[in-house]
């Protein structure tokens, strides 16, 4: 038998393993994996969360290792948990105008807990200089002062080759005497 739990407006199904029997006929939901769950679903309805930052965060709060490692299991199964998921939308996050170079976003996604091989595949999907040029878009306009767009884009992190590529297509080639 299945039971229902309403938080925030929203219906989530909770197995009956997870309900204490009292001595009425209703059944009453552990009231600790309740606790995790709500507080778990308070963070995702913020941002994605990678599976280490969540049970970081409610052990934190708290809630025993047994508690965390359930609410994570549960959330998982419902895929309201998902680590590729959230690779993909940080790299997003990261992308267009707000976009930061490789290192500095394969460096975040390895802080956050996200797996090496989904984030070197999605990493290599868009090019290094595509996406400081795309930064470049958004920050400046067309034409701008080279000296400035090159040091806006070392302080997001990207390689030199790919400032230098960037550069010479949103400011135009200038040759520097060696």
């Amino acid at each position: 038998m299945l039971g229902y739990i309403v938080i925030r407006d929203s219906w989530i199904v909770i197995p009956k393993s997870k309900f204490q029997i009292p001595n009425s006929k209703f059944q009453i939901p552990n009231s600790k994996f309740v606790n995790a769950l709500s507080q778990a679903l308070k963070l995702l309805a913020v941002r994605p969360y990678f599976s280490l930052e969540l049970r970081e965060k409610l052990l934190a709060a708290g809630f025993s290792d047994g508690d965390v490692e359930e609410v994570v299991n549960f959330l998982r199964g419902r895929k309201l948990l998902n680590d590729d998921n959230t690779t993909q939308s940080l790299i997003d996050r990261r992308s267009g105008k707000r976009a930061v170079g490789t290192e500095k976003l394969r460096a975040e996604l390895e802080k956050r807990g996200a797996s090496e091989d989904i984030a070197e595949q999605l990493l290599a999907v868009a090019s290094e200089s595509e996406r400081a040029l795309d930064a470049l878009r958004g920050k400046f306009k067309l034409g701008a002062d080279r000296a400035k767009a090159g040091r806006f884009l070392v302080g997001r992190g990207f390689a030199e080759e790919a400032i230098e590529t960037a550069l010479g297509e949103f400011c135009g080639d200038e040759t520097f005497p060696e």
